[in-house]
C-alpha cells in the first residue's frame, strides 16, 4: 500500500502536468493567433505601401492637369491683377466715404 505522503505527490504532479499541458495548448493557440496577426499587419502594411504610392502618383497627375490648364505664371498674373484692381476699388470706396463726411459735416452746419 502507499502511503499518504506518495498519494499526495501523485496527485499533485498530476495537477501539475495537467496545468502544463492546458498552459502549453494556450501559449501554442496564442501563438498561432500572433503569428496570424502578424500576417495580417504584414499584409496591412503593404497594402498601406500601394494606397500611398497610388496617391502620389494620382496627385501628381491632377497637378499636372491643373498646370496644363492654367499655366502657373498666367495664373499668378491674372491674381496679381484682380488684387490690384481690388485695392483700387477699396481705395475708390474709401475716397466716397471721405466725401460721405464731408457732405454730412456740411449739412450739420
Amino acid at each position: 500500500m502507499m502511503n499518504k505522503g506518495n498519494v499526495v505527490n501523485s496527485l499533485l504532479l498530476a495537477i501539475t502536468l495537467a496545468v502544463l499541458y492546458w498552459v502549453g495548448g494556450k501559449t501554442a493557440s496564442t501563438g498561432e493567433a500572433v503569428v496570424g496577426l502578424q500576417t495580417s499587419v504584414a499584409a496591412m502594411v503593404v497594402a498601406q505601401a500601394k494606397d500611398e504610392r497610388a496617391n502620389v502618383e494620382a496627385h501628381a497627375q491632377i497637378c499636372s492637369k491643373l498646370e496644363s490648364m492654367v499655366p502657373r505664371r498666367d495664373f499668378e498674373t491674372k491674381l496679381l491683377q484682380v488684387e490690384a484692381d481690388l485695392r483700387g476699388v477699396q481705395l475708390r470706396l474709401r475716397e466716397f466715404d471721405l466725401e460721405l463726411i464731408k457732405l454730412r459735416e456740411r449739412w450739420k452746419q
